[in-house]
């Protein structure tokens, strides 16, 4: 894990891996131009990415359903070509997983392979959690 964020997020991301969920709406109501596309970390993490290698169901969730109308979808890559779901799936988190193939599968694609070439299910596999 890269716990690297861009300097104008380092705050912001310590709240979503802290699931501190009150406080990271609070940041959005006072930040109400943030685009949820833009990279957090220098390997073009959104928050997205960032809820799911936390494992922050709820942030995610809220994150996801507050900003539909921008088309904020759960199957954006990274600079490597890595998915939210991708990166739960390599940290074994599997609450985030559930999460997304459930309730966010619009648009989700289970095959979509990284730079690497590697899917989510390769991810889950090589790192033992299946």
């Amino acid at each position: 894990m890269d716990d690297e964020y861009l300097p104008e997020y380092d705050d912001l991301c310590y709240k979503i891996k802290r699931g501190k969920i009150e406080e990271v709406k609070e940041h959005f109501r006072k930040n109400k131009d943030f685009n949820p596309k833009l990279a957090m970390k220098p390997n073009g993490d959104t928050i997205l990415h960032v809820c799911a290698e936390f494992d922050q169901t709820a942030i995610l969730e809220w994150a996801m359903n507050h900003w539909r109308h921008k088309k904020i979808f759960a199957d954006e890559q990274n600079e490597a070509g890595e998915t939210p779901l991708m990166i739960a799936a390599r940290e074994g988190k599997f609450n985030t997983v559930n999460i997304i193939l459930t309730q966010f599968k619009k648009g989700i694609h289970v095959d979509r392979k990284s730079k690497d070439g590697w899917t989510a299910l390769f991810y889950a596999a090589h790192n033992g959690w299946m």
